[in-house]
């Protein structure tokens, strides 16, 4: 296992040295909405207005 863990090491094409805080503020009439630290629009088609679904629903 180490010996895997050192070629890994000796391999890898770069270091990250550092990472960047970020805040992420979303509304809350949106749902669906699953920020992680790499990206705060991940899974960004799945989102949708709740309120925009609600007035659907209210006009049929």
């Amino acid at each position: 296992w180490k010996e895997l863990q050192e070629l890994i090491y000796q391999d890898q094409p770069y270091t990250f040295l550092f990472w960047i805080d970020r805040v992420v503020a979303v509304d809350s009439r949106f749902a669906n909405v699953n920020p992680i630290p790499l990206s705060s629009l991940y899974e960004l088609e799945k989102w949708y207005d709740k309120t925009a679904v609600s007035d659907l629903a209210t006009n049929e």
